[in-house]
Protein backbone atom coordinates (compact mmCIF):
# COMPACT_ATOMS: atom_id res chain seq x y z
CA UNK A 1 0.00 0.00 0.00
CA UNK A 2 1.13 3.54 -0.61
CA UNK A 3 1.74 6.16 2.03
CA UNK A 4 -1.03 8.71 2.46
CA UNK A 5 -0.27 11.92 0.59
CA UNK A 6 2.37 10.52 -1.74
CA UNK A 7 0.15 9.88 -4.74
CA UNK A 8 -2.91 11.55 -6.11
CA UNK A 9 -5.27 11.01 -8.99
CA UNK A 10 -6.34 13.62 -11.48
CA UNK A 11 -9.47 14.14 -9.36
CA UNK A 12 -7.14 15.20 -6.52
CA UNK A 13 -8.19 12.37 -4.19
CA UNK A 14 -5.41 10.61 -2.33
CA UNK A 15 -4.82 7.21 -3.90
CA UNK A 16 -3.00 4.85 -1.53
CA UNK A 17 -4.42 1.47 -2.47
CA UNK A 18 -3.74 0.86 -6.16
CA UNK A 19 0.03 0.68 -6.70
CA UNK A 20 -0.50 -0.57 -10.25
CA UNK A 21 -2.06 2.80 -11.10
CA UNK A 22 1.39 4.40 -11.04
CA UNK A 23 2.62 1.93 -13.65
CA UNK A 24 -0.30 2.65 -15.99
CA UNK A 25 0.63 5.69 -18.08
CA UNK A 26 -3.02 6.29 -18.95
CA UNK A 27 -4.33 6.18 -15.36
CA UNK A 28 -4.01 9.92 -14.65
CA UNK A 29 -2.26 9.15 -11.37
CA UNK A 30 1.12 10.52 -10.41
CA UNK A 31 3.46 11.19 -7.55
CA UNK A 32 2.49 14.13 -5.42
CA UNK A 33 5.00 16.93 -4.88
CA UNK A 34 7.49 16.45 -2.06
CA UNK A 35 5.51 16.64 1.16
CA UNK A 36 2.25 15.40 -0.33
CA UNK A 37 -0.78 17.45 -1.26
CA UNK A 38 -1.99 18.61 2.14
CA UNK A 39 -0.45 20.64 4.94
CA UNK A 40 -0.70 17.74 7.39
CA UNK A 41 1.68 15.71 5.18
CA UNK A 42 4.08 18.64 4.74
CA UNK A 43 3.00 20.04 1.38
CA UNK A 44 4.19 23.51 2.40
CA UNK A 45 7.73 22.17 2.81
CA UNK A 46 7.76 20.61 -0.64
CA UNK A 47 6.27 23.76 -2.11
CA UNK A 48 8.91 25.89 -0.38
CA UNK A 49 11.71 23.66 -1.65
CA UNK A 50 10.29 23.91 -5.17
CA UNK A 51 10.22 27.70 -4.96
CA UNK A 52 13.84 27.77 -3.76
CA UNK A 53 14.87 25.60 -6.73
CA UNK A 54 13.05 27.96 -9.11
CA UNK A 55 14.73 31.00 -7.53
CA UNK A 56 18.21 29.49 -7.82
CA UNK A 57 17.83 28.00 -11.30
CA UNK A 58 15.46 30.34 -13.12
CA UNK A 59 15.09 33.68 -11.36
CA UNK A 60 18.79 34.33 -10.58
CA UNK A 61 19.79 33.34 -14.12
CA UNK A 62 16.93 35.33 -15.68
CA UNK A 63 15.65 32.18 -17.34
CA UNK A 64 12.20 30.68 -17.66
CA UNK A 65 10.44 29.42 -14.56
CA UNK A 66 8.65 26.05 -14.80
CA UNK A 67 5.29 27.65 -15.49
CA UNK A 68 6.79 29.57 -18.45
CA UNK A 69 8.18 26.50 -20.21
CA UNK A 70 5.99 24.96 -22.89
CA UNK A 71 6.66 22.19 -25.40
CA UNK A 72 6.27 24.81 -28.13
CA UNK A 73 8.88 27.22 -26.75
CA UNK A 74 12.08 25.77 -25.38
CA UNK A 75 14.17 28.71 -26.61
CA UNK A 76 15.73 29.59 -23.25
CA UNK A 77 17.15 26.12 -22.60
CA UNK A 78 18.46 25.02 -19.24
CA UNK A 79 19.02 27.64 -16.56
CA UNK A 80 21.77 27.34 -13.98
CA UNK A 81 23.07 29.06 -10.90
CA UNK A 82 26.24 28.44 -8.92
CA UNK A 83 26.58 29.24 -5.25
CA UNK A 84 29.71 29.07 -3.11
CA UNK A 85 29.19 28.81 0.63
CA UNK A 86 31.99 29.04 3.18
CA UNK A 87 31.00 26.38 5.75
CA UNK A 88 33.05 28.10 8.45
CA UNK A 89 30.38 30.81 8.78
CA UNK A 90 28.14 28.13 10.34
CA UNK A 91 30.68 26.56 12.69
CA UNK A 92 33.81 24.41 12.64
CA UNK A 93 34.56 23.92 8.94
CA UNK A 94 36.29 20.56 9.36
CA UNK A 95 33.48 19.20 11.54
CA UNK A 96 30.90 20.28 8.95
CA UNK A 97 32.87 18.68 6.12
CA UNK A 98 33.31 15.48 8.16
CA UNK A 99 29.57 15.35 8.93
CA UNK A 100 28.66 15.95 5.29
CA UNK A 101 31.13 13.28 4.15
CA UNK A 102 29.69 10.79 6.66
CA UNK A 103 26.17 11.60 5.43
CA UNK A 104 27.13 11.01 1.79
CA UNK A 105 28.87 7.76 2.75
CA UNK A 106 25.73 6.61 4.58
CA UNK A 107 23.80 7.19 1.35
CA UNK A 108 26.40 5.24 -0.64
CA UNK A 109 26.15 2.38 1.87
CA UNK A 110 22.39 1.95 1.35
CA UNK A 111 21.27 -1.38 -0.13
CA UNK A 112 21.25 -1.31 -3.91
CA UNK A 113 20.55 -3.40 -6.95
CA UNK A 114 23.37 -5.97 -7.32
CA UNK A 115 26.16 -4.56 -9.46
CA UNK A 116 24.74 -1.03 -9.27
CA UNK A 117 26.21 0.82 -6.29
CA UNK A 118 24.40 3.82 -4.87
CA UNK A 119 26.19 6.97 -6.01
CA UNK A 120 25.82 10.62 -5.13
CA UNK A 121 26.40 13.71 -7.23
CA UNK A 122 30.10 14.01 -7.98
CA UNK A 123 31.02 10.32 -7.60
CA UNK A 124 31.23 9.68 -11.36
CA UNK A 125 33.22 12.87 -11.86
CA UNK A 126 35.65 11.96 -9.06
CA UNK A 127 36.20 8.53 -10.63
CA UNK A 128 36.75 10.11 -14.06
CA UNK A 129 39.22 12.60 -12.56
CA UNK A 130 41.22 9.78 -10.95
CA UNK A 131 41.18 7.78 -14.18
CA UNK A 132 42.26 10.71 -16.35
CA UNK A 133 44.93 11.77 -13.86
CA UNK A 134 46.41 8.28 -14.06
CA UNK A 135 45.76 7.47 -17.73
CA UNK A 136 45.47 10.82 -19.48
CA UNK A 137 42.56 12.27 -21.41
CA UNK A 138 41.49 10.54 -24.60
CA UNK A 139 41.13 12.90 -27.54
CA UNK A 140 39.25 11.78 -30.62
CA UNK A 141 40.85 12.29 -34.03
CA UNK A 142 38.57 15.18 -35.04
CA UNK A 143 39.31 17.15 -31.85
CA UNK A 144 43.03 16.44 -32.17
CA UNK A 145 42.98 17.74 -35.74
CA UNK A 146 41.31 20.94 -34.51
CA UNK A 147 43.92 21.34 -31.75
CA UNK A 148 46.74 20.80 -34.23
CA UNK A 149 45.25 23.36 -36.63
CA UNK A 150 44.83 25.99 -33.90
CA UNK A 151 48.31 25.33 -32.55
CA UNK A 152 49.87 25.71 -36.01
CA UNK A 153 47.95 28.93 -36.60
CA UNK A 154 49.27 30.30 -33.28
CA UNK A 155 52.79 28.97 -33.78
CA UNK A 156 52.57 26.64 -30.78
CA UNK A 157 54.11 23.18 -30.62
CA UNK A 158 51.05 21.15 -29.68
CA UNK A 159 53.03 17.95 -29.10
CA UNK A 160 54.24 19.09 -25.69
CA UNK A 161 50.63 19.35 -24.54
CA UNK A 162 49.20 16.28 -26.24
CA UNK A 163 50.85 12.92 -25.70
Amino acid sequence: MGRKGWRNAVNRHDDTEDLDALRDLDSNVGLAPLGGVTEDTGSHKGFGLGVIVEVFTAILSLGNTSNEITPDDLSVGPCQSFIAIDPSIFGDKDAIIDKFSAYLQAIRDLPSVPGKPVIVAGDKEAAAYQDRSANGIEIDDKTLAEVVGIAKRLGIDYAQYVA
